[in-house]
C-alpha cells in the first residue's frame, strides 16, 4: 500500500464539512489514519475505515511538547524531519505559534 499525506484547508469548526472537505482535495482513498477520537468519528460514520498511528518514542516526539519549544525559542529543529521544519518556516508556523501562545 502506498501512504500519502495531504493539506486540506480548515473548515473552522465546522465539523459536519470536514470528511466532505478531505474527500474533495485529496486523491482517492481507502483508508484513514489518525488517533483522534473525533476524526475517527467523523470517518466511521461516512464508512472510511480508520486506522489508528503507532507512536514512535511519544516522549521525545509529542507534538505539544514540539509545538511549546517552537513557541518559546527553545532548540526544536532536531526532533522533526528537515522537510517539516521547511514547511513550517515557510508558512510562518514559528510566527503563527507564538500568536498562539500569546508571546
Amino acid at each position: 500500500d502506498r501512504c500519502m499525506i495531504c493539506t486540506v484547508p480548515d473548515t473552522n469548526n465546522v465539523h459536519s464539512v470536514w470528511v466532505s472537505q478531505v474527500l474533495a482535495w485529496c486523491p482517492k482513498f481507502n483508508r484513514v489514519y489518525t488517533n483522534d477520537p473525533l476524526t475517527s468519528l467523523l470517518f466511521l460514520e461516512k464508512g472510511i475505515p480508520v486506522e489508528k498511528i503507532p507512536f514512535f518514542n511519544r516522549e521525545k516526539y509529542e507534538g505539544t511538547k514540539i509545538r511549546r519549544k517552537i513557541a518559546l525559542d527553545e532548540d526544536w529543529r532536531e526532533y522533526l524531519h528537515p522537510e517539516v521544519v521547511k514547511v513550517i518556516e515557510d508558512i510562518g508556523g514559528v510566527r503563527r505559534l507564538k500568536e498562539l501562545y500569546n508571546l
